[in-house]
């Protein structure tokens, strides 16, 4: 089980995997956004921000951290 594990680890941190997960979140966030009438707009990019922060490769190379609070791209 382990194994599988790695293989999706390995998976979502290639640029296919940033790539996907980017756009999955971005729909994602539109959907909310378009259920909520607009009115938690802010919240909900919070939210995918956060999401990709954990998810994605990208951070890693922008110098991000597991703490979104001492994240240098939201300064």
């Amino acid at each position: 089980m382990a194994g599988l594990f790695d293989k999706a680890k390995d998976a979502l941190n290639s640029d296919k995997g940033e790539s996907t997960s980017d756009s999955v979140l971005d729909k994602a966030a539109r959907f909310a956004d378009e259920k909520t009438g607009g009115k938690h707009t802010d919240k909900i990019e919070q939210a995918r921000d956060a999401a990709d922060d954990r998810v994605g490769n990208e951070g890693s190379q922008q110098g991000r951290t597991t703490d979104p609070t001492t994240s240098r791209d939201r300064m």
